[in-house]
């Protein structure tokens, strides 16, 4: 599939699972704490935040080969040798792995929730993150075919189970929370049956992959697992040198203006999760100049968005962190700055990267990790004492703009990405006509904040019609195109 209106639909249902995604977050979070207490409410975090880590290392990064190579495999044998072969795998690590666990369930719980008592828990972890790889790395493949509305309709119906079941055990006079863990294996268990189902239906079974094939899966997944490690690293280092060096209130203030600079990530993610398996076909199939195509018209598009939305949250993230918290949460608008242009970078490394993804070059992700992870925690280190939660920001503008600096450049050298330099210019205009609006409304309070939130998306659009910077004959031929439908 490379049909730009389907593209664009995919990255709106993605966009909108997102949305729904966060809305799970609101939902579980009070209700887990008012079911089981503080300390049900540690165990459930202990729980999923290991699973979070752990489950790269079981999957062996093989979900990522299978985006990378299964959507330009046309033969119907070789698409199911390939994936079964892979998940073969995985099948039997976490086989292992739940023996080993189920061995050692004393030890798990005494590490993760220092208590070797609570065993039953650590049993139900070790059975809940077997089911929750596998059923991971099984809807890998509807993203892999670039299935994307299926594997977002069945993500979504997984978190609705979810809320479902905990909302089940709230009408229970004592509800238990291994009652609530052993309901979500059951739910990811049922999944997993239905989507393994789904694909022996579509592709057939065929559970022996060539030894070629496996090796060159696997050359280039695990290089992304210790990468992964490191990125983490770069990712959470300094809210720990603030915790240790500046205290928790710090952390928290930080946290608020780290969580602010996210929001650009809510463009990225429905982008890059549609964009990668169909970059991957066209280049499997011989088109790498419509490969290129797709990521810069998706890079470009993606800072006509950004680009703004830095410059407004940088204008009214001070005033929105108080808002919607408290005078604590307040910070300088230098501090939200260096985070939100340091979140801009990211967007840029993550097209570049994944032409680095094309060229099957994924051991420098666990190099320049490697160097980024010790940058980063030598960074904090040396300015958080001097400067606070300012050093911490710095710290982490610094290695995202290097991380993206470096991608930029490596990838130029495989495959240039083509964006005009006019139009980049044209949206930095506009991006200060943005902050120029959204600072200088003299508006208060919250329908002040939504009225300078409108003026600016106003300006913006003025702008770009003004400079003409969109391709309008492309927008019209799409519109044209979706009514032809």
């Amino acid at each position: 599939m490379a049909n730009p209106r389907r593209f664009v639909g995919d990255v709106g249902v993605r966009a909108a699972f997102q949305g729904f995604n966060a809305l799970k977050g609101l939902l579980l979070l009070p209700l887990i704490a008012r079911l089981f207490g503080a300390s049900g409410y540690g165990i459930w975090s202990q729980v999923t935040l290991t699973i979070t880590l752990l489950a790269p290392l079981l999957t062996l990064r093989l979900d990522a080969g299978l985006v990378r190579y299964l959507g330009g495999v046309s033969d119907r044998k070789q698409r199911a040798s390939a994936f079964f072969g892979c998940a073969a795998v995985v099948w039997a690590l976490t086989l292992i792995v739940v023996g080993l666990g189920l061995a050692g369930r004393a030890l798990i719980a005494q590490l993760m929730f220092d208590d070797p008592s609570l065993t039953t828990f650590s049993m139900l972890f070790v059975v809940f993150l077997a089911a929750r790889v596998n059923l991971t790395f099984s809807l890998s493949y509807y993203r892999a075919i670039s299935a994307i509305r299926m594997h977002t309709a069945l993500q979504a119906v997984q978190i609705a189970f979810e809320i479902g079941v905990l909302y089940g055990l709230s009408f229970l006079r004592s509800p238990d929370l291994a009652d609530a863990l052993l309901g979500l294996v059951a739910v990811d268990g049922l999944l997993l049956l239905g989507v393994v189902g789904d694909i022996v239906r579509r592709e057939g079974f065929s559970p022996k992959i060539p030894r070629s094939t496996l090796k060159r899966f696997l050359r280039f997944s695990l290089p992304l697992i210790p990468a992964a490690a490191m990125y983490w690293i770069v990712n959470s280092s300094d809210r720990y040198v603030i915790v240790h060096l500046l205290g928790l209130d710090q952390a928290g203030v930080y946290s608020a203006a780290y969580r602010l600079s996210q929001v650009l990530k809510l463009m990225l993610h429905p982008v890059s999760f549609v964009l990668l398996p169909i970059v991957s076909t066209l280049w499997e199939r011989g088109e790498p100049e419509r490969a290129r195509a797709y990521l810069s018209q998706s890079l470009f598009w993606l800072l006509v968005f950004a680009m703004p939305a830095t410059a407004g949250l940088i204008a009214i993230g001070p005033m929105l962190l108080t808002l919607l918290g408290t005078e604590e949460f307040a910070v300088s608008r230098g501090l939200v700055a260096l985070l939100v242009v340091g979140e801009l970078a990211v967007t840029v490394y993550q097209i570049h990267a994944y032409v680095v993804y094309l060229h099957e070059r994924t051991w420098v992700f666990t190099a320049l990790f490697t160097f980024l992870a010790t940058f980063n925690l030598g960074l904090n280190l040396l300015l958080v004492p001097r400067w606070g939660v300012m050093g911490a920001a710095v710290a982490t503008l610094a290695s995202y703009g290097a991380q993206a600096l470096f991608i930029f450049k490596y990838s130029r050298q495989l495959m240039p990405l083509t964006i005009s330099r006019y139009a980049i210019v044209r949206l930095a205009v506009g991006s200060g006509v943005v902050y120029a609006v959204a600072i200088l409304a003299p508006m208060g309070g919250v329908l002040g904040l939504l009225g300078r939130v409108v003026l600016a998306m106003v300006a913006y659009a003025m702008v770009l019609w003004a400079t003409r910077v969109l391709p309008v004959e492309a927008i019209r031929s799409l519109l044209r195109s979706r009514r032809g439908d």
